[in-house]
């Protein structure tokens, strides 16, 4: 199925418009992670990194198909399923993206207007992430100078490379300044933290970013939405 078959299937199915930025993602070609497999990382990655799709470098952020997408959402209104929304919030948490742990990443349609962005949790309360989605595609950018570990194939400079890759393909999506505060972000030197990994800003200078560029009152609210009963 095409995002944009998926797209117009999921706004007549639960009655909500889907964000101008995620269509706009979805017709520059940004949305496609390419095909699953063993060989994915092998094969696929680097092809992609010579222009990065939606959020491809970083941790805890994964695109599937939109088959796969289409299932989740089904799930997420199904009485039998294990994750499975009360119904009040059925049809206003919109799955598009994992975080490759069992949580997922939704448009949350709870209030008016445009929707903010929501990690529905498999073991723990879920949390706003974003007042909307290109906020949100900035605070993982942003997040994502502190996502290299030791044990990765990839060297610290080619990870900065890597980052310096993907923010020329999110610049379009960015604001001039968000854009220049991570290209002055990714040159800053590494600092290691106490369990090996590497950083480029602490945590007290990524909560100020965040504050300074997508401050939000809803930002890390916590909510109930499943019936584990």
């Amino acid at each position: 199925m095409s995002y944009q078959d998926f797209i117009s299937q999921t706004e007549a199915q639960y009655g909500i418009s889907l964000p101008n930025l995620y269509k706009r993602l979805a017709a520059d070609g940004m949305l496609d992670w390419g095909e699953a497999g063993r060989n994915w990382y092998s094969d696929t990655f680097p092809k992609l990194l010579e222009h990065p799709p939606l959020l491809l470098v970083g941790s805890e952020f994964e695109l599937p198909h939109t088959d796969e997408l289409q299932e989740i959402n089904e799930q997420l209104c199904d009485d039998s399923e294990w994750m499975s929304l009360k119904p009040e919030y059925r049809g206003k948490l919109i799955a598009f993206a994992e975080a490759g742990n069992g949580d997922y990443y939704a448009f949350d349609y709870r209030q008016e207007g445009e929707p903010c962005i929501t990690r529905l949790y498999h073991d723990d309360f879920s949390v706003v992430e974003a007042a909307n989605l290109a906020d949100f595609i900035f605070r993982r950018l942003l997040q994502a100078q502190a996502d290299y570990f030791p044990e990765e194939d990839t060297s610290p400079e080619d990870y900065r490379g890597q980052l310096f890759a993907q923010l020329e393909s999110h610049r379009p999506y960015l604001s001039a300044e968000q854009y220049e505060f991570l290209r002055q972000t990714y040159q800053k030197p590494y600092q290691k933290d106490q369990w090996g990994g590497l950083f480029m800003l602490s945590d007290e200078e990524t909560k100020a970013a965040e504050q300074q560029f997508i401050s939000c009152e809803r930002l890390d609210e916590e909510f109930e939405p499943f019936d584990y009963d």
